[in-house]
């Protein structure tokens, strides 16, 4: 099994999930991110109908208020890369 991370530039509109904000799919407290501005979910965890090249799966969040507790969250950064590009 593949763990999902999120990384790079692209990834900067995605938060990860938190101890104190568990993803809102599987209630994991890692692995997992929530896009700040769309109603969606990468989720490592449970399938849904949109796998990502990742390994997660995209879920769309279904309550508004779901979508204002991620507002709340840290926005993750991605780690730099080293000499040869590659990211840890």
């Amino acid at each position: 099994m593949t763990r999902a991370l999120l990384s790079a530039a692209i990834d900067s509109d995605w938060k990860l999930v938190s101890q104190g904000r568990p993803c809102p799919v599987c209630g994991a407290i890692d692995t997992c991110g929530v896009h700040v501005v769309d109603d969606f979910v990468c989720c490592a965890n449970a399938p849904s109908e949109w796998k990502l090249t990742n390994g997660a799966w995209l879920h769309r969040l279904q309550a508004p208020q779901l979508v204002a507790q991620v507002a709340e969250m840290p926005a993750h950064r991605a780690p730099a890369a080293n000499a040869n590009g590659l990211r840890f």
